[in-house]
């Protein structure tokens, strides 16, 4: 069975609450997202300004030109402190999202904005990631990325 692969460019933001094992998880996103980019699945990737409200309002950053090394390789220095600091490198949020059929035009917003950075977008709250590892999680977005 063939899949197909996607590719764009990658949002990713922080929800709940803010300590150093959020900014560990957001590192090793960055890494995995990094690693993908040479494979041209991922063509850029994005950090939402606290977390989907932010998105919404417009508020994101290329993390690319935050932690990539001129030559186009993760800093390791700067994930290794992003990682090790508390508090959310990007802000949080906790904006309980509405249900798709109580708000389709919510869900039809944040696909059109998605799309105008020709994103992937996957969500994955705070208290779903808590139980994963940095790996697991770069797992799943590489799963992910080959085609769902």
């Amino acid at each position: 069975m063939t899949m197909n692969k996607l590719i764009g460019a990658a949002v990713v933001g922080q929800s709940g609450g803010p300590t150093a094992a959020i900014n560990a998880t957001l590192a090793g996103v960055i890494r995995s997202a990094f690693s993908k980019e040479s494979e041209g699945c991922i063509t850029k990737l994005y950090g939402m300004r606290n977390g989907i409200e932010g998105f919404l309002d417009g508020r994101i950053v290329d993390l690319g030109e935050i932690f990539k090394n001129e030559d186009g390789t993760a800093n390791e220095e700067k994930l290794q402190i992003l990682s090790q600091t508390p508090a959310a490198g990007l802000g949080s949020c906790r904006k309980k999202l509405p249900k798709p059929a109580d708000d389709p035009a919510f869900f039809e917003n944040l696909i059109a904005l998605s799309t105008s950075l020709k994103a992937i977008f996957a969500m994955r709250t705070a208290s779903a990631t808590a139980s994963l590892s940095t790996a697991d999680i770069g797992k799943e977005i590489e799963e992910t990325i080959r085609g769902i």
